[in-house]
């Protein structure tokens, strides 16, 4: 090669290696920029696509709060359970086909699909649910199995330990823990408490290896409820109600129990029920809660508010004789009837005799206004505002849109609907001297650290009643429960019942007017009649085998009474007067006293003498009012057997005879005879009689007018309410 031909070969390699470097060169400053590029500008960018890969947010849903009665009886809990999950991905990697896995695990779940689960198994997804909330038998079958990608979670489960107890009242929680009815639902918020966050590291197949601190057990709870119910009352109010139901052959029924002083329920109860644990098992009808939600035509339970309207508005007296017509009123195209003739009867004895026709006169010279008001005064028409759903408000119409028999016959409940919730909190106006109370049901809220966060309080909606006409009215109720008053089989043995019955016709919602032989019978009072502590009002609907408000739902109450007032601690004849809590005593006053010749309970029990051997001297009561010789007969450790109505003009023992403990004494009552025997009287043309144009304007405690719901198409058949003593 020639010396040219040499040089111009090194000259070409020299370039090529140039040109080479400069490409390297060039080639590993792009590759710098980039390494500085991703290491500095996309570094944030980077690291978030790193971790989420490898980390993710798990939420955690708080273990929902507990619900328990007022003595801290559990009612409502969470415990942990586990739930069957799978990792299609994982089944698939592993081998194993989705429609064996779907097959072996139907085998051994409940209530599982296996096609519908294999294809769920068949899908592109890396978490399906197998099974939620399985049983510990279930689960350890699941873990036998060994499938790969199957795994247990832990979960929160809502568990109500006594099944049916309170069910209405509790509602229940679906599998999420989120509330559907019941308190489950009002509280829901409260219950669930809030949901948090953390950072999980996990590997390949999903499996948590690190995670952040886990917060604190008490944190990941919801607030817990300690509500008003009473256990073991509400287990008294379900047992009892539930065979009425079923003896009567009812439909439907209801019970309230509350405190009148306080507005505290102890028991709420309807049947039919549902287990709470299930509540797919039950139709919806058993899952309503018909103390609250269900309306019915009150009848002969109304009369106590008519009657004391009038004794608030001055219009009648206790002693005033009204004309009962024989038992028979027109009003209009309409009669009235009683279910026995009654000629002249005093308003304790319209009450106790349930007359239909004494009733209407009262309520007519109360005036058309002013008996709605005070309606609408003890909470008739208006909800009561008790923290459960579904509440119904009622029906009471306003009175410019009542036809003329309205007039006479909302005055004994027929026309109107009510609740039987606000039935009880009508009585316990009288009951507690003429408030109208709010219903308690949820007594106090818990932190997750046991710290009270929230307490209800008493709270009066409005004074309906003087104490002194709420008094008037409560020593009428206790004829009611005498042996000749239409509520006998309601009397507690050892104690004082005031209360009214009720047996009213059920309307046709269908076909208008109402329906041949179906009756709603009813009962409500409180007890003891002289220092009340609980009412209780028991609704039954439809009863085949007996439909009377005393025969049917008399005994109810009774025997839930009785439970209740053992749990109460209220000893069975006891007569001291000893101090009180405030409000629950109500002594009457030294005027009233003087007027009927009672004797404070402290001087009773003076003139009953007893001796260690279970002897005892028959009292002197003679001249004296039912309740007050009662009371007398009680403190001696003898029983009382009325005969008649007002005051006592004889009695068998004689006063000072020696007699054995429990000896029954009885006692002949009879009425003064007046000249004039009667001054609320005449025909009704319009639903008012003439002396209820005069009457006074009722104080300012009846009520506030209110505004009511337009009347109903005219032409329906009148309606018939009975009582049987």
């Amino acid at each position: 090669m020639s010396g040219a031909s040499l040089a111009t070969s090194q000259r070409w390699t020299r370039v090529r290696v140039g040109v080479l470097t400069a490409l390297m060169s060039l080639g590993a400053g792009l590759v710098a920029r980039r390494a500085v590029q991703l290491g500095l500008d996309a570094s944030p960018l980077l690291r978030e696509m790193a971790e989420e890969q490898a980390l993710r947010e798990v939420r955690l849903s708080p273990r929902r709060g507990s619900i328990v009665d007022r003595h801290g009886a559990p009612l409502a809990v969470s415990v942990d359970v586990e739930s069957v999950w799978a990792d299609p991905r994982t089944l698939r990697e592993a081998g194993v086909e989705p429609a064996a896995a779907a097959a072996r695990l139907a085998s051994v779940l409940d209530g599982v699909d296996a096609a519908a689960l294999a294809r769920r198994l068949a899908s592109d997804r890396s978490f399906v649910w197998v099974a939620r909330r399985v049983t510990p038998r279930e689960a350890d079958a699941v873990r036998a199995l060994r499938i790969p990608g199957v795994a247990m979670q832990r979960e929160a489960r809502r568990y109500y330990p006594h099944r049916e107890l309170a069910a209405h009242v509790l509602g229940y929680a679906d599998v999420d823990g989120i509330g559907l009815d019941g308190l489950e639902l009002t509280y829901d918020a409260r219950l669930r408490g809030s949901t948090r966050t953390v950072r999980v590291l996990r590997d390949r197949t999903g499996r948590v290896v690190f995670g952040e601190p886990w917060l604190d057990e008490r944190s990941l709870r919801g607030d817990d409820l300690e509500l008003t119910l009473d256990r073991t009352i509400q287990h008294a109010a379900e047992r009892e109600l539930g065979l009425a139901v079923q003896t009567l052959e009812a439909r439907a029924g209801s019970v309230v129990v509350l405190d009148p002083h306080t507005g505290e329920l102890l028991a709420m109860a309807s049947r039919p029920t549902f287990n709470p644990n299930e509540p797919g098992a039950a139709p919806l009808s058993a899952r309503r809660n018909r103390a609250v939600g269900e309306r019915f035509e009150p009848g002969s339970t109304i009369k106590p508010f008519t009657v004391a309207g009038a004794l608030a508005a001055g219009v009648i007296e206790a002693d005033t004789p009204i004309d009962c017509g024989g038992g028979r009123l027109q009003v209009a195209d309409h009669v009235l009837h009683d279910a026995r003739r009654f000629d002249v009867l005093r308003p304790a004895q319209i009450l106790q005799y349930s007359s239909n026709v004494g009733t209407a006169r009262i309520g007519a010279a109360l005036g058309r206004e002013r008996l709605y008001e005070t309606l609408r005064a003890f909470g008739f028409g208006a909800r009561t505002g008790i923290a459960l759903p579904g509440e119904a408000a009622g029906t009471l119409r306003h009175p410019r849109t009542w036809y003329d028999v309205d007039a006479a016959t909302i005055a004994f409940g027929q026309g109107m609907s009510a609740t039987t919730l606000q039935l009880a909190l009508a009585m316990a106006v009288i009951a507690n001297g003429g408030e109208l109370l709010e219903p308690v049901l949820v007594r106090r809220i818990r932190a997750p650290d046991g710290t009270v966060v929230e307490t209800a309080e008493r709270r009066v909606r409005r004074r309906v009643l003087p104490r002194s006409v709420a008094r008037q009215v409560a020593d009428m109720l206790v004829a009611v429960t005498g042996p000749e008053g239409t509520g006998s089989q309601a009397a507690v043995e050892g104690h004082l019942v005031a209360g009214k019955t009720g047996t009213a016709q059920k309307a046709d919602e269908v076909a208008g007017g109402y329906r041949e032989g179906a009756w709603v019978v009813s009962f409500v009072g409180f007890v003891p009649a002289d220092r009340p502590r609980v009412v209780i009002a028991v609704v039954l609907d439809e009863p085949v085998v007996l439909a009377s408000g005393g025969g049917a739902a008399g005994p109810v109450f009774r025997r839930i009474a009785e439970v209740a007032l053992r749990q109460l601690g209220v000893p069975v004849g006891r007569l001291d007067d000893r101090p009180t809590d405030a409000g629950r005593a109500m002594p009457r006053g030294a005027a009233q006293q003087a007027a009927d010749g009672s004797t404070p309970p402290l001087e009773a029990v003076r003139h009953a003498s007893r001796d260690p051997e279970g002897r005892s001297t028959v009292p002197d009561v003679v001249g004296r009012g039912a309740r007050t010789a009662m009371r007398m007969l009680l403190a001696a450790g003898l029983e009382a057997s009325l005969r008649g109505v007002g005051r006592v003009v004889a009695q068998q023992p004689a006063a000072g005879a020696d007699v054995p403990r429990g000896t029954r004494v009885v006692l002949t009552l009879r009425e003064p005879v007046e000249a004039s025997p009667v001054t609320i009287h005449g025909p009704l043309p319009s639903g008012e009689s003439r002396s209820s144009q005069a009457a006074v304007s009722p104080p300012h405690e009846v009520g506030a007018r209110a505004r009511g719901e337009p009347s109903g198409p005219a032409g329906r058949s009148l309606p018939r309410e009975r009582e049987r003593p």
